[in-house]
């Protein structure tokens, strides 16, 4: 991939309390403008969006009644990546889009 390019990817089926990661190559950077899932607007699938080095996760924002709260735009490279948790108690679909930007 390239400066430009898109970046996006989904999961079918997560478990509720699992995860998705998303993990630039070294030297990528990329910026993701946005995050949704199979019932974005509803709190089933509530998912909770965050920064994740390979053990610490801070949230940055959080989904459920009324879409986002608090999702901007996230930048990420090898060390600082994406984490979206399904903290709801079903399985759903999560996805993520933004643009490679280094």
């Amino acid at each position: 991939m390239t400066v430009g390019d898109v970046v996006s990817g989904i999961a079918g089926g997560v478990a509720g309390g699992a995860t998705l990661d998303f993990q630039p190559a070294a030297g990528v950077e990329v910026v993701i403008t946005a995050v949704g899932s199979e019932q974005s607007n509803t709190a089933v699938p509530g998912v909770i969006v965050g920064l994740y080095d390979g053990t610490d996760f801070a949230h940055v924002a959080t989904g459920g009644e009324g879409g986002w709260s608090g999702l901007q735009k996230i930048f990420l490279n090898n060390t600082i990546y994406l984490r979206l948790e399904n903290n709801s108690g079903s399985a759903g679909d999560i996805a993520y889009c933004g643009i490679q930007t280094k």
